[in-house]
């Protein structure tokens, strides 16, 4: 039985007709639960060190502190080490995924794999503004591709990009999301090989993830919430144009940054250290903007704060996410936005709640609806931001209809404003430095 493929190369835009027998499709489950373990392994490690991190910090001893610093400076050093080893460790790594399957990337996989682990768990387990969510899809990308290495007759980017998407899958656990986030974002096309490798592998991999580790969402206890009266629709078209501007903002910001280093007449190590030094001062300062911001998520249900204060931290994340992100730590930035978005419609639903234009309680709802809108202004695929916010929250959230709309006026907001979207934009400037180097 034979199944035809269809790979999409968005460099050369090309379309190749290839066939896939059905005696392969077993090595997509077992890459699936490869994936699922390896994965999932990455998620409780950081989580580990996260939590060992973050005990310095709430005993609010002045040595304890002190520590917290000389750790975060040494983790500097480890992760500074092996990405000068391997360029391909650096940043959230799905445009390094991207370059491997469409061949504009040399990548050792067996080399990368490893320090793109190790990278990653210290730097995202310290407490910088970073996210999981980049380096497990590269993780599960690089899987894909040393398994297909395995079966030559069949084009190893099936094996990359159902391993990338299988990646996202367990790192949010939504499987939904992630296939769909498959035809948006890895593979820009779609086919019944494409979908079936890609279905094969997320499922498995989220099957195996759940039963070793437990199964339960992204973001536990969210209250359920009646869905938003049609009359208010317009509250959130308002605040799909806020998104998506904020969006846009996010996009200069954070991908700005990466130019600006450049410009900066320092030595490399010096450079990279800075982010280690700077956050864990502002730590010290401040423990709430710990890690990739998911617990501000929840401050709505939590006696939230001062507007004053949540927009302080709106404009702290996102520095603290550039500062990272732009010297090309081995982390990701979809956590971070997504938290960035929740504080964002926080600070619309609270001053919309002190007009009396909505109840106190609706707050948490909205700014559950302005991180879709913020994930599709940045990175331009609104189905997956539907989808993913749902699964995320365990289906107590169930505002489909606000999501979508907010999801959709954000990603036209971005278009207009021309921003790119973001994973395009990083994958442009690497192949420019590629060709430069």
């Amino acid at each position: 039985m034979k199944f035809a493929k269809i790979r999409y190369s968005k460099v050369k835009g090309e379309i190749m007709k290839e066939k896939i027998s059905f005696k392969c499709l077993p090595a997509f489950i077992i890459l699936g639960v490869v994936t699922g373990l390896l994965i999932g392994i990455f998620k409780k490690l950081i989580g580990f060190l996260a939590g060992f991190m973050d005990g310095f910090l709430a005993t609010g001893k002045t040595d304890d502190k002190l520590l917290f610093l000389g750790l975060l400076i040494l983790i500097g050093l480890l992760t500074y080490f092996i990405l000068s080893k391997d360029k391909n460790t650096k940043g959230s790594g799905i445009p390094v995924m991207t370059g491997m399957m469409e061949g504009t990337i040399a990548v050792s996989s067996e080399k990368t794999i490893i320090g793109k682990f190790v990278a990653s768990v210290l730097t995202i387990g310290s407490g910088l503004t970073v996210g999981r969510e980049g380096p497990s899809v590269q993780l599960g990308g690089l899987a894909g591709d040393i398994v297909g290495k395995f079966f030559p007759n069949v084009d190893r980017n099936l094996f990359i990009g159902s391993a990338a998407a299988s990646g996202f899958a367990v790192a949010f656990n939504a499987p939904v999301a992630s296939l769909i986030f498959a035809v948006e974002e890895i593979f820009r096309t779609h086919n019944f090989s494409t979908f079936l490798s890609s279905a094969l592998t997320i499922i498995s991999a989220t099957v195996t993830s759940g039963l070793v580790f437990g199964d339960h969402p992204s973001l536990e206890n969210i209250p359920a919430f009646g869905n938003i009266d049609q009359k208010s629709l317009a509250l959130i078209v308002i605040l799909g144009i806020l998104a998506g501007l904020s969006g846009a903002l996010f996009n200069k910001v954070v991908i700005g940054s990466k130019s600006l280093y450049k410009k900066i007449a320092l030595p490399e190590l010096v450079k990279y250290l800075a982010p280690f030094v700077i956050t864990g001062l502002v730590l010290l300062i401040d423990p709430r903007l710990f890690a990739s911001g998911e617990e501000l998520i929840y401050l709505p249900s939590e006696g939230n704060e001062e507007l004053i204060t949540l927009i302080y931290m709106y404009g702290a994340k996102i520095l603290l996410l550039a500062l990272a992100f732009g010297i090309g730590l081995s982390g990701g930035s979809l956590v971070p936005l997504l938290a960035i978005g929740a504080i964002l419609g926080n600070i619309y639903g609270s001053i919309l709640a002190d007009l009396g234009l909505i109840p106190v309680e609706m707050i948490y709802a909205i700014s559950l609806i302005a991180m879709a809108g913020h994930f599709s202004a940045i990175v331009r695929t609104p189905i997956t931001a539907i989808i993913l916010i749902l699964e995320m929250t365990g289906g107590a959230f169930s505002n489909i209809l606000a999501l979508a709309v907010v999801s959709f006026v954000a990603y036209l907001v971005a278009e207009i404003m021309k921003s790119k979207p973001f994973y395009e934009d990083l994958y442009e400037r690497l192949l420019l430095t590629e060709k430069s180097s």
